[in-house]
């Protein structure tokens, strides 16, 4: 059953705007596993010559395809939301389509998903860590200059020597004249 051109949906649950934007979802999935020939089992050419998934075929790996193209598109990765967005879109064509999605598939998902939610405070953790770990670094940078400058034969070590006997010489001279 092609999901693409469904007259008759008796799934009243979903509005029209969301059978659109699934239709959307899986056609653009559709098409990127079309280019991508480890993925390619995964769908099939309906009697229109549209691209359609089977569903019981459907894995993770589908899913972690799109994402990533979605991260190279947009540059970021995208927010778990979207995930689950098109696993609801998954599970209405497989609906439709009357087709069961693997027991692999749904373990799989379940765990991208946490995994998904998890990854932005994964990226702040190490933001953190990061900004951490240069301020230790920074801290022991300087103090090892300044170690560095001021031992005996340093050149701070030599500036300061010179303005110490430059102060000390003039505070001799000031209270040699005033006394």
């Amino acid at each position: 059953m092609d999901i693409h051109n469904n007259n008759n949906d008796n799934d009243h649950r979903v509005d029209l705007q969301s059978r659109r934007r699934y239709t959307n979802m899986i056609s653009r999935l559709c098409n990127l596993l079309a280019q991508q020939p480890s993925h390619r089992h995964m769908i099939r050419h309906d009697n229109n010559g549209d691209l359609v998934l089977i569903y019981n075929r459907l894995d993770v790996a589908a899913v972690k395809t799109y994402t990533e193209h979605l991260r190279r598109r947009l540059g970021r990765y995208p927010h778990w939301s979207t995930v689950m967005k098109l696993h609801d879109a998954i599970r209405w064509g497989s609906r439709l389509a009357n087709e069961s999605l693997s027991s692999t598939y749904r373990v799989g998902l379940q765990q991208y998903i946490r995994h998904c939610r998890r990854r932005p405070f994964i990226i702040h953790k190490q933001i953190c860590f990061g900004f951490l770990r240069l301020a230790v670094l920074l801290v022991r940078a300087r103090k090892r200059a300044n170690h560095r400058l001021y031992i005996p034969g340093g050149a701070g070590y030599e500036r300061c020597r010179e303005e110490f006997y430059n102060h000390a010489s003039i505070s001799e001279k000031i209270h040699s004249n005033s006394g």
